[in-house]
């Protein structure tokens, strides 16, 4: 995708969906394009923001998995106690009289298949709510490419999040933009690329927005968390390099896998507007730079 800054400068940005990675290449005065290089995506800076919720949802997932394991291969103490035994050994490298390992990685692996499961049950699950928040974003652009004639196949797994945009949209009436929906972005400042979910007009204002399917806790009622507005401030930071005018407003859409009505929260909400956010996503930018430096050069420096 060509795109055209006020100075006159053009980028092509090509996105690679199935790695989810940015090659970029820049038009030159005589109108041929520069080799197309790898730029690093628009969240990888976000690595720097705490995520509270992360962690006891991983270990959450984690129980649930082992507990589920238990309930259909009951385990007796004796074996219990191996276990341990085992992975005592394994961890610490214990070596018999001959220098063989008492318990490798790959016998332990194969003794207790269950626990390498238990292990990485955040990561199959984190997989499922990509292919869910996919097919959502697949569904809304074709939704709104069809000026809503053209809903997708809708299944018992997905029609909660497809009833809880349905409401999104009745209540809001969103509007895109013509090249508004999954759009690609580049910031010639910074150098990064990314895609965002919306661009258009809601209740009258131009905005920029983005989809979510967060599961929502008790901690977390909206599923919605303030990195969200940090990576909605680098689209926008982005998009006013590329217009010159800021966005009036951001927003976050969360639709309820059960079918609850989405919950939507708005930058200005609490006081913020797109330059706020596009401040905060430069200062994780910057922060990220600094300690991929520092750590590159820590672990060179001999």
């Amino acid at each position: 995708m060509i795109i055209t800054f006020p100075n006159g400068q053009e980028v092509d940005v090509i996105f690679d969906d199935t790695t989810h990675s940015y090659q970029v290449a820049h038009k030159l005065a005589d109108g041929s394009l520069t080799d197309y290089r790898p730029t690093h995506g628009i969240t990888a800076p976000l690595a720097v923001v705490p995520k509270p919720f992360l962690t006891p949802w991983g270990a959450k997932v984690g129980v649930e998995a082992l507990l589920e394991h238990l309930l259909n291969n009951p385990i007796s103490p004796e074996d219990l106690e191996q276990f341990f035994i085992d992975k005592a050994a394994y961890e610490k490298n214990a070596r018999t009289d001959d220098n063989k390992p008492v318990m490798s990685y790959y016998r332990f692996a194969k003794k207790y298949p269950w626990f390498a499961k238990v292990k990485s049950a955040y990561k199959q699950k984190s997989k499922e709510g990509q292919e869910l928040g996919t097919w959502l974003h697949k569904g809304i652009e074709e939704f709104y490419l069809s000026d809503r004639k053209k809903v997708p196949l809708i299944t018992e797994e997905v029609q909660g999040m497809w009833d809880s945009f349905t409401m999104f949209d009745n209540f809001f009436k969103p509007k895109a933009d013509a090249d508004g929906l999954e759009f690609l972005v580049y910031s010639l400042m910074f150098g990064y690329s990314g895609q965002g979910d919306f661009r258009g007009v809601v209740n009258g204002k131009k905005c920029i927005g983005d989809w979510k399917t967060t599961n929502r806790n008790s901690a977390n009622t909206d599923g919605i968390s303030i990195e969200y507005f940090f990576q909605l401030g680098g689209l926008a930071q982005a998009e006013y390099e590329r217009t010159g005018v800021w966005a009036e407003d951001l927003f976050a859409a969360n639709f309820d896998k059960e079918g609850g009505e989405p919950r939507v929260v708005w930058a200005s909400e609490f006081g913020m507007g797109p330059q706020d956010c596009a401040r905060a996503y430069i200062s994780c930018f910057n922060n990220y730079h600094m300690i991929e430096t520092w750590d590159y050069k820590f672990k060179k420096r001999y």
